[in-house]
């Protein structure tokens, strides 16, 4: 049976089929309502709530998370080039029971031959969800660093990452259509808001990311690497009275684990993390070794975040350069999100001496 290609196309057929191909035991399904997600609003896919009527006693949930990609041309566009849901399947198949983190458990993970469509249900999860603009405790930071750091240290340069057909690193091909998406949105951002970047790091970005992106995707690709989520942020978790469960692994990639552990405290940085910064690198250095990763030096992981702070830095134009006017007040906060993104991540590529850490690595 062909995939819905939205989540209210899910239909009692569909899910009965769905469920069967996966090998998941059901007493059968007697009707499905599909409704949107709450509060959230995706630009490139679609989240909703499927709520479930069987056919007998089960243990199956009678709610569960459905996504999928957007139907529509743009969001064709930027999955073809970032492979999303391609990544998030592939997560769910082979990965998601090898994190040491919580995850949703995957119900149905379905996928065409093609890779032209996908729709993924997944566990509901009862909790509070992370929100960048609340923060976070010192003790959550630390549960999340700690969770990071031991996957990164269980993935260090592990030859079953390189033997994954789905696995993207920064060298994959279609990384470098968005080439030209980025420096569109480079060149508009900077006319329209020239004083918001420091004039060394907008000379740096041009002179590096924006300008001469295959080079740095390949010294990108070129560093000591693991599994990685990318996207690790508040907004991508649920805290439950045990634990935090880590969601949206669209984004995982093989990649240094600077990327991972710089977004997560740039993007989280209250005044109190930022103070107690240090305590959180010691604990992530002790853990990744712990792990099974390398022994690094305070000034080695710090070199690390600056590294990891390059792609945002450089690519947070592409967002805020976004027109999200069609979303309503869900819009309004989304572009508030961007906006959060791009200024921390630029306080944060100050503090970790980006342009001092990176410049020396700069072709002539």
């Amino acid at each position: 049976m062909d995939i819905p290609n939205s989540v209210s196309g899910i239909d009692a057929a569909w899910l009965n089929h769905a469920l069967e191909q996966s090998g998941t035991e059901h007493p059968g399904v007697q009707s499905v309502t599909a409704t949107p997600m709450p509060g959230i609003v995706g630009a490139l896919g679609e989240v909703g709530i499927v709520d479930i009527a069987w056919g007998g006693p089960t243990d199956l949930p009678t709610s569960m998370v459905a996504k999928c990609p957007l139907d529509d041309d743009i969001a064709r566009l930027y999955n073809s080039v970032m492979q999303n849901y391609i990544r998030e399947a592939g997560f769910y198949r082979d990965l998601a029971h090898r994190v040491p983190m919580r995850v949703p458990k995957c119900f149905v993970n379905a996928e065409a031959d093609d890779k032209s469509a996908h729709m993924l249900l997944i566990e509901k999860i009862d909790g509070a969800d992370g929100d960048i603009f609340d923060g976070a405790s010192l003790e959550t930071m630390a549960e999340l660093v700690g969770k990071m750091a031991t996957m990164h240290g269980q993935f260090w340069m592990s030859d079953d990452l390189l033997n994954i057909d789905w696995m993207l690193d920064w060298q994959t091909e279609s990384l470098k259509l968005g080439i030209p998406i980025t420096q569109e949105s480079w060149a508009a951002f900077q006319a329209a808001e020239p004083t918001v970047y420091p004039a060394d790091v907008v000379a740096f970005c041009e002179g590096s990311w924006i300008n001469d992106t295959e080079y740095w995707l390949d010294a990108y690709a070129n560093r000591p690497w693991t599994f990685t989520h990318i996207d690790f942020e508040l907004d991508n978790m649920i805290h439950t009275a045990d634990e935090t469960v880590v969601l949206d692994w669209q984004t995982c990639l093989r990649s240094f684990p600077g990327v991972d552990l710089a977004w997560l405290l740039a993007t989280s940085a209250s005044d109190e993390l930022v103070a107690r910064e240090d305590e959180l690198l010691d604990h992530y250095r002790a853990t990744l070794l712990a792990s099974g990763g390398p022994n690094w030096s305070h000034d080695k992981v710090v070199e690390e975040l600056a590294w990891g702070t390059l792609y945002p830095v450089a690519c947070q134009p592409v967002p805020n350069m976004a027109d999200t006017s069609a979303y309503g007040a869900n819009g309004e906060r989304m572009k508030a999100r961007f906006r959060a993104f791009l200024d921390r991540s630029l306080v944060a590529a100050q503090r970790w001496d980006l342009v001092g850490h990176c410049s020396p690595h700069l072709r002539s």
